[in-house]
């Protein structure tokens, strides 16, 4: 019973795959469907077609941070963490800019739970931009730490 719903579940992520391709063909904001589409190539263990997928949405939005993070994540999962850390630190060194640009990136971290790459881009900001504060930020990332009293001090 199992394998047969495996096979029954592949056939309908290729199916789907099929379907998603169709659509992205036809359509302008390809974003509509582009994670449904990736998801369905993840799941039918088609990485060079995910990877490349990203690699082209990434292209065509202006490096657009949600898909490099996404693409970063793809290269962790699948154990190449050259490829993952290369993309980390292209995040690093260009999304960190502007104060604003620390804090988005900051936050993707944090929503990630990658605590210690939150806490080098507030170091990197705090560094930059002196006359900024980043007292929110380091208190959130206290607080995602459970150190409470030093997310007090931060406020």
């Amino acid at each position: 019973m199992h394998n047969l719903l495996s096979h029954n579940q592949l056939a309908g992520w290729k199916q789907s795959v099929l379907r998603l391709e169709k659509t992205l063909d036809r359509t302008v904001e390809e974003a509509d469907v582009i994670n449904d589409y990736y998801e369905c190539l993840i799941e039918t263990k088609e990485y060079k077609r995910a990877e490349k997928t990203l690699k082209k949405e990434i292209s065509k939005t202006n490096n657009n941070l949600d898909l490099r993070l996404q693409l970063a994540g793809f290269y962790a999962d699948r154990g190449d963490d050259s490829k993952a850390n290369k993309v980390y630190e292209g995040l690093m060194s260009n999304n960190t800019n502007s104060p604003s640009q620390c804090i988005a990136l900051f936050n993707s971290f944090i929503t990630l739970s990658m605590l210690n790459e939150a806490k080098r881009v507030l170091d990197l900001g705090k560094k930059k931009f002196k006359s900024y504060p980043f007292n929110f930020q380091e208190a959130d990332l206290y607080a995602q730490q459970q150190e409470k009293s030093k997310m007090i001090e931060s406020y």
